[in-house]
């Protein structure tokens, strides 16, 4: 299935004009329609255009706005990324990646968006990578890209000083197929994702843990049509377990449409959320329009633990000044024996997420691998110190949320710690 896909697309790509393979390139919103032919990929499940293309857009620069010549042009393993880094950036900032669709490149895709207006105000980086083949496309399906968006993370974090906990990957059409790809491939690497108008024709991941998703798309893109949205979403939902009946916000004020309409489902597992902004009359096009959206949404997550909260308070679900769950330090009690290392795997070096609790202990995710939590592999109510009971055993364990604590469950109304005394359901 690959290869024939991959040829076909070799074809189409034979037989279209190449545009913006070169700086500089101004490109406008109504782009070239670029067809895939028929059956799945024309007229009929994904649209009449390419993944770049498409008509009705709104994108477009506004005069006075930094052009891609005001970013710093990078070359990060022979390939261009272009970076804007505000002059007072403080050391341990975000970093936000934006990738452009197919057959695009970075300066389409900073016309259209503008980052930099928010990276000033909000103190950020921002990176546009360009896409790695003749038609600027992604790898959607390997690990080409996906290894070099982790080689742009160590380039800004040498050259910036970045937060790796907290970087952001958002991409339009093409790159918002790499968004969800890179979910099941990289998805311990960045905190969260924000594709637009980029639902993957592959169909979706298998995510690496539950990650948080906001997705924009417009009801007339006749690229990626947007009767794909719903049963795609519904796949991370399902995934992370989400609820099933989602909050809506009916005349959601987008900048450009009063009249968008935002989903959310959640708290899913490990306290993350799926949102979807559906914006009427919006065609197949980035735009500033949505950046502030994405922002508010991606910068409360860190991959140590929620950065702010969906839910309000200071200290992220549950309150408190500690972090997620109200707690001012970590596990105590027990010593720091690698218990894991008998097990075949290192013990966490960072106060990573809790991933998984089994009668062993606590694990997570670090570098791609698990690790053993420290001090976890008691059945001591860890959550004692942190103000709140441990579960009971007298029924099975759902984690509502985890956070670098441990996981969470709810009992008699409130939090309660799962130990390894519990059974999972």
């Amino acid at each position: 299935m690959r290869l024939s896909i991959i040829s076909a697309i070799a074809i189409l790509v034979a037989k279209t004009t190449a545009k913006c393979l070169s700086e500089p390139c101004v490109e406008t919103a109504d782009l070239e329609k670029r067809q895939w032919g028929g059956g799945q990929w024309g007229g009929g499940q994904w649209g009449n255009g390419g993944f770049g293309g498409g008509n009705g857009g709104f994108g477009g620069g506004a005069g006075g706005q930094k052009s891609i010549n005001d970013y710093k042009r990078v070359q990060v393993s022979g390939r261009d990324i272009h970076v804007y880094a505000p002059s007072n950036l403080a050391a341990k900032s975000p970093l936000l990646l934006s990738l452009h669709g197919m057959d695009q490149d970075p300066n389409y895709q900073q016309s259209n968006t503008h980052w930099e207006t928010l990276a000033d105000t909000e103190g950020f980086v921002v990176v546009y990578p360009r896409g790695g083949t003749g038609m600027s496309t992604w790898d959607i399906q390997g690990d080409k890209d996906t290894k070099w968006v982790l080689q742009i993370i160590d380039q800004m974090a040498k050259d910036y000083d970045i937060d790796r906990n907290r970087v952001y990957l958002s991409g339009f059409s093409m790159g918002g197929m790499f968004t969800y790809h890179a979910m099941s491939k990289i998805g311990d690497k960045i905190a969260a994702f924000a594709p637009c108008s980029g639902p993957n024709v592959f169909g979706a991941s298998k995510a690496m843990r539950p990650v948080p998703i906001f997705h924009v798309h417009g009801t007339n893109d006749d690229v990626l049509n947007y009767n794909q949205v719903e049963g795609f979403l519904k796949n991370y939902r399902d995934q992370f377990h989400c609820p099933s009946q989602a909050d809506v916000k009916n005349n959601y004020p987008n900048q450009e449409n009063p009249n968008g309409t935002l989903y959310s489902w959640g708290p899913c597992d490990q306290g993350v959320y799926i949102k979807h902004l559906k914006l009427v009359g919006r065609g197949h096009s980035p735009s500033k329009a949505d950046i502030g959206d994405i922002w508010n949404f991606v910068k409360e997550y860190s991959l140590d633990g929620k950065a702010g909260g969906n839910t309000g308070g200071n200290g992220g679900n549950t309150g408190g000044n500690g972090g997620n769950t109200g707690g001012n330090g970590g596990n105590t009690g027990g010593n720091n024996t690698c218990w894991s290392k008998s097990l075949g795997y290192p013990c966490c070096t960072s106060k990573s997420t809790v991933i998984f609790t089994d009668s062993n202990g606590q694990w997570g995710i670090e570098n791609g691998n698990w690790c053993g939590k420290p001090n976890s592999n008691n059945k001591n109510c860890w959550a004692k110190s942190l103000g709140y009971n441990c579960c009971s055993t007298s029924s099975c364990r759902t984690a509502q949320f985890s956070d670098a604590d441990g996981q969470w469950d709810v009992e008699n109304g409130n939090w309660c710690g799962i130990t390894t005394s519990n059974v999972l359901c």
